[in-house]
């Protein structure tokens, strides 16, 4: 969560957000709107408890410095660049055109929390941190980074698409990674020319557990996000990926219900 924090404030304190010249109150302004969504955006209502509910009582009765507004739950503003004050996400929900065309279940209805998912996704992939989706079947996860992913410059963006199931190994994921892939100078692999590479990972959960709870893809996906390289498996040289970013999906009432903390330290969670 603080990590998330951390990653959430290198996005919201841009120039264009705080300028050198702002008043401090800004930077606390920003502050809160990242603390409340770094601890308390992967909160859910379950049957009994609506947890955001809860945490927006607690937050407004402990932090008084920053005031949101009577209605709603802190989690139904964003701050509005250029007024610096608290707005309702519905503010930013584009006009909806049905396009005939297109399959049903493509068709994506901007919502409240599809703009409130698709605001953080934005500004954490343009800073090129990882981003997992977590949310039950039917929420729209992937359609959502479809979505996104279909809006991104082609000139300076690759997707490469990585479905997991349950036999996907390592050796699998990495020949999938390394597909896109060209040879740079020296040990160095990345994308064509100057382009940005973006893996969408989705099910990110279903891999085989192995017998001592690990499980392959999973270390092999952690081990470059921590080291930024892995290892040719013929000649075991070791291979620096570079330019390239994560995008992932997961359910959580399929596959296995624990991945990595080791993983999971280093995406954003947002609810789904």
């Amino acid at each position: 969560m603080v990590q998330m924090l951390c990653y959430l404030l290198e996005c919201l304190l841009a120039e264009e957000n705080t300028p050198p010249d702002c008043p401090k109150e800004l930077y606390e302004l920003y502050f809160v709107f990242a603390a409340v969504w770094a601890f308390g955006g992967s909160m859910f209502r379950d049957q009994l408890v609506d947890y955001r509910v809860e945490f927006s009582k607690w937050w407004v009765a402990e932090f008084k410095t920053i005031k949101f507004p009577s209605q709603g739950t802190v989690f139904d503003f964003y701050i509005d660049p250029e007024t610096k004050k608290f707005e309702p996400w519905s503010k930013l929900i584009p006009q909806f055109e049905f396009d005939p065309e297109m399959p049903l279940q493509a068709c994506l209805v901007p919502t409240t929390e599809t703009v409130r998912v698709r605001y953080f996704m934005d500004r954490l992939l343009e800073r090129r941190r990882p981003v997992v989706l977590v949310g039950n079947a039917g929420t729209g996860k992937s359609v959502l980074v479809g979505d996104k992913l279909c809006s991104l410059d082609t000139d300076a963006y690759v997707v490469k698409k990585v479905p997991f199931n349950y036999y996907t190994t390592s050796a699998m994921l990495q020949g999938m990674l390394e597909k896109p892939l060209e040879k740079k100078a020296g040990r160095n692999y990345g994308p064509p020319g100057t382009k940005k590479l973006v893996y969408f990972i989705d099910d990110l959960n279903m891999p085989e557990v192995d017998a001592y709870g690990t499980v392959q893809p999973h270390t092999l996906i952690r081990q470059h996000l921590d080291y930024g390289h892995w290892y040719d498996r013929t000649k075991l040289s070791l291979k620096e990926i570079t330019n390239v970013q994560y995008v992932s999906c997961v359910n959580p009432t399929a596959g296995s219900f624990t991945i990595n903390p080791r993983l999971q330290v280093k995406p954003c969670t947002t609810a789904g």
